[in-house]
């Protein structure tokens, strides 16, 4: 049991690093814009994962060790739903309605698309 929380462990704090810096590069300086840095790193969780399960499920290679860094950890890490719901929630006070209403969407139906394309992409 500690050697799958070391995997998760490490591969958490690499997404997590990864999220940070590109939040920080791409996220608008005003926090009532639409934060792209934040909805991309959603959007790229998305997609590894869905590519990892395909390749998991096409492939049957990866270790539990290897799924435990990648799924739970790397992209556990790297994608986040309190960034997202405290960003929705600095648009809805900032009287930014449409912008949530596309953030929420967006994210929503792009993380799913962005996951079943991943998926689909190598899946038996």
């Amino acid at each position: 049991m500690i050697r799958y929380l070391f995997f998760v462990a490490a591969g958490g704090a690499l997404g997590s690093v990864l999220r940070y810096t590109l939040q920080r590069l791409l996220n608008p300086v005003h926090q009532d814009a639409f934060p792209t840095g934040t909805w991309l790193v959603n959007m790229l969780g998305c997609l590894l994962i869905g590519i990892g399960w395909g390749f998991s499920e096409k492939y049957a290679t990866l270790s539990e060790e290897t799924k435990l860094f990648l799924f739970t950890g790397l992209c556990g890490g790297f994608t986040t739903l309190s960034a997202f719901s405290h960003e929705s929630l600095l648009l809805i006070k900032t009287d930014r309605f449409a912008i949530f209403a596309l953030y929420l969407t967006a994210t929503l139906v792009g993380g799913w698309m962005a996951t079943w394309a991943g998926y689909k992409f190598l899946a038996p």
